[in-house]
């Protein structure tokens, strides 16, 4: 079954391509982080899928994914990660673009618990319920 989708994907990529080249967009064919970043295997498995899956307009693509891994980074947690774009290989004729980022997660943030005070309308445990 995995052969099966890694033989899809391998034909899906050309039509991807192909349509962007036509539309004026560029896709990311490869993410690629430098060799000083400490980035988990589950966030840059994210962040390869995010890159994969969209088009970007303009002449600096990599820039444009560098901010948008940057928020993916932020939605788990991690509100202090710096994204750099370290290096970028476009091919017009193909357009397509080879990303090299320098990624820092930095520390990991949570919310621990929530109290109230004062809340004479609602209970606290409706308020936390509406947090969710």
């Amino acid at each position: 079954m995995r052969l099966e989708f890694a033989q899809l994907l391998f034909l899906f990529v050309p039509l991807v391509q192909s349509a962007a080249a036509q539309s004026g967009r560029m896709v990311i064919t490869s993410v690629d982080v430098t060799s000083d970043s400490s980035v988990s295997s589950d966030h840059l498995r994210a962040i390869t899928e995010e890159a994969t899956k969209n088009t970007y307009t303009g002449n600096q693509p990599g820039e444009e994914f560098a901010e948008r891994a940057r928020y993916l980074l932020q939605q788990d947690g991690y509100f202090k990660a710096e994204v750099s774009l370290a290096e970028q290989f476009v091919s017009p004729t193909q357009s397509t673009v080879a990303v090299t980022l320098g990624i820092s997660e930095g520390q990991q943030y949570s919310l621990n618990e929530i109290n109230f005070s004062s809340n004479g309308v609602f209970q606290a445990q409706q308020l936390r319920g509406s947090l969710k």
